[in-house]
């Protein structure tokens, strides 16, 4: 599910997670098709705080998971075309556009915020704040990927 925060520089998916039974040693939120195309930016990363934005303190009473950075080539999305609302350039100019232009995926170890969170609800919503404000950051999908205690790995989300 993906829904936009009232703060233009946030993006919130929601997913549910399922942790291994036998518990987990690391919690990795993974964040696919982050779009580096724009301007560079620090995502801040809050785990069941939608509401997050720029003030929110970096905590983990605030939900506080980590941060990355995207280092942006700076690539303006071209205007939309007037007569063909279908075109790539109408899709690209659209800042609700589910394709980005030049996909990364980046990887937050958040095992304390994670963990915290589990023990609450197994629906996490996972915030992604810009810094300096930016167009909405973008990426495609959320997921959390579980170390197991015994060393194995296993990935959940939407």
């Amino acid at each position: 599910m993906t829904a936009a925060g009232s703060d233009p520089r946030t993006t919130t998916r929601t997913i549910t997670a399922s942790p291994p039974s036998g518990g987990f040693r690391r919690a990795d939120i993974v964040l696919e098709g982050v779009d580096q195309a724009g301007r560079s930016y620090e995502g801040r990363v809050f785990v069941n705080n939608p509401s997050a934005d720029v003030a929110t303190p970096r905590t983990p009473d605030s939900g506080y998971a980590g941060a990355f950075h995207v280092y942006g080539h700076g690539i303006q999305r071209p205007a939309a075309s007037a007569n063909d609302p279908e075109s790539p350039a109408a899709s690209a100019s659209d800042p609700q556009s589910p394709r980005p232009r030049l996909p990364i995926t980046k990887y937050i170890v958040a095992s304390d915020v994670v963990r915290s969170a589990l023990q609450r609800t197994h629906t996490l919503t996972i915030t992604v704040v810009s810094i300096p404000a930016v167009a909405q950051p973008h990426f495609l999908r959320a997921l959390i990927v579980f170390d197991r205690d015994s060393g194995s790995a296993a990935a959940t989300g939407t």
